[in-house]
């Protein structure tokens, strides 16, 4: 739900290799977002720019599927953080699980959640052992902010990355 911190996460996964995979996915992208992309494409910090643009279009998607429906639930993974239990059973009541698996969900989120595994722990090691440091620059931030608003009618908050419904 918020565009900066899931930029963040891209540039750790990909690090030095960004603007090779920013602009491997721009073909990727519909013929109406590419034309967007074309029309606004910047001339420095293209990978960041590029990944932040798809991550945009993909929100402009969601929103344009979603904007008149009312039957779709949404799970964060700060709303689990931050109230574990009463999440687990919102989530498995929705997917038509029974309260008695409650206790065996968050033991499993507790024992054998991603964070303990070899593959997300080389990840994260070899995140940590780049030298760049893995933040979204104040221009990008800007950039992203004024072409949400002016190409598709998003606001995005300033200090949080999170972004508006379409109205």
């Amino acid at each position: 739900r918020a565009i900066i911190p899931t930029l963040v996460s891209y540039k750790k996964l990909f690090g030095n290799y960004l603007t090779n995979v920013a602009n491997k996915g721009m073909l990727l992208l519909p013929f109406n977002y590419r034309n967007i992309w074309r029309k606004i494409k910047p001339e420095n910090d293209v990978g960041e720019k590029a990944f932040a643009i798809q991550i945009l279009m993909t929100v402009h998607a969601f929103l344009l599927e979603t904007r008149d429906r009312d039957d779709i639930k949404t799970f964060t993974y700060e709303a689990l953080m931050e109230k574990k239990v009463e999440f687990t059973e919102r989530l498995l009541k929705e997917v038509g699980v029974g309260e008695e698996y409650v206790s065996d969900a968050l033991s499993a989120l507790d024992n054998h959640s991603q964070a303990k595994s070899d593959i997300t722990n080389q990840l994260l090691a070899i995140s940590r052992s780049r030298s760049k440091k893995n933040t979204v620059s104040d221009g990008c931030v800007e950039w992203i902010r004024k072409i949400a608003y002016e190409e598709l009618g998003i606001e995005i908050d300033k200090d949080t990355g999170q972004y508006s419904k379409l109205e």
